[in-house]
């Protein structure tokens, strides 16, 4: 019987994992976590090693996947790495900025936002191009939205399989 609340609050904390993802914190890195810890306190019996290798193996996928989506995605506008690294400060800034001021959406809407306006500004500076710098902006922003939600999806998948392998 006591596994069965074990199992509910560790799917509640999975839960957590899902949502702190869209803050852009490290909700699939607790999960997996504790996907070994798991696995480890029952002997591997439960959670077996290709599970948690399973687990592991996904969660780099969505580390890929953020890498890809958010640095690689903007970087093939042909733009600079100083541009770069400028509108993924922007996005930071935004994400923290945002966050307090709309709880559950803000991190995800300022990171874009942030995105949005760092690209602009960065674009009309030096190109002077106000077609060329919306669209810079409106990729970096969208980048930014596939980024997180893709990493949400992975958190998703993870918690599933996790879910499957408890001892109930």
């Amino acid at each position: 019987m006591e596994h069965i609340f074990i199992n509910i609050g560790l799917i509640l904390i999975g839960l957590l994992c899902v949502f702190i993802n869209l803050f852009g914190l490290g909700g699939n890195t607790i999960l997996l976590i504790m996907a070994w810890i798991y696995g480890y306190v029952y002997e591997f019996q439960y959670m077996g090693f290709n599970v948690l290798l399973w687990l592991s193996g996904i969660y780099l996928l969505g580390e890929i996947w953020g890498i890809a989506s958010g640095y690689l995605g903007i970087k093939k506008e042909n733009i600079s790495y100083t541009k770069v690294a400028i509108i993924g400060f922007g996005s930071f800034v935004g994400g923290i900025v945002a966050t307090p001021l709309l709880p559950i959406v803000g991190s995800l809407l300022g990171a874009a936002l942030g995105a949005f306006l760092c690209a602009f500004a960065v674009e009309i500076a030096t190109n002077r191009s106000a077609r060329s710098a919306w669209h810079l902006a409106c990729v970096a922003a969208w980048m930014q939205v596939v980024c997180v939600l893709g990493k949400v999806l992975i958190c998703v998948i993870m918690l599933i399989i996790f879910a499957m392998n408890l001892k109930w």
